[in-house]
């Protein structure tokens, strides 16, 4: 594990326990979305395809409050020179929110996690310059990592991370 490493490039994005490693996500609703959209309901949705263990691991979504570049952040960079608050953009003042938006339990692979972010959708539909995406952070009793296929994976878009949007 390299926390110097940028990973915009990886096929999985990668989140693992005990505050070694998370995933930063974020979505243009904006272009998806007309502007009097009113949201049924939201699911950030990711396929799991590795884990260190059998393990079971609660991902949580925590929405940014800075801006960063998918190219250049890493563990200490939201982008080149500027640095996270705290390491993997986990300062509840200038990072992220202090409660995460969203969580949900992963337990197994070759299969979607979702989590329930209808709440944290309908605040950036209203307020688009918060949309700043989520730090995807794991929390289990032991040290578990696991793998979700990310945008870069080649031989699937359909595996790819997703918002599922219902709306009028």
């Amino acid at each position: 594990w390299n926390p110097f490493a940028n990973h915009a490039a990886d096929e999985q994005l990668k989140v693992r326990s005990k505050d070694y490693g998370a995933a930063l996500l974020q979505f243009d609703l904006a272009s998806e979305l007309p502007a009097d959209a009113v949201i049924m309901q939201a699911w950030l949705e990711m396929y799991a395809v590795s884990r260190t263990c059998t393990d079971a691991i609660e991902l949580r979504a925590y929405p940014l409050v800075r801006e960063w570049i998918a190219g250049e952040a890493n563990w200490y960079q939201a982008t080149n020179g500027q640095y996270w608050g705290e390491p993997g953009a986990s300062d509840t003042t200038s990072d992220c929110w202090p409660q995460p938006a969203a969580s949900q339990t992963a337990n197994a692979t070759d299969q979607w996690v979702s989590l329930d972010v209808t709440t944290l959708i309908r605040h950036w539909l209203q307020y688009p310059e918060m949309n700043l995406g989520v730090v995807i952070r794991g929390d289990a009793e032991n040290d578990v990592e696991y793998g979700f296929y990310s945008n870069e994976y080649p031989w699937s878009i359909a595996l790819h991370p997703r918002l599922m949007i219902t709306y009028q």
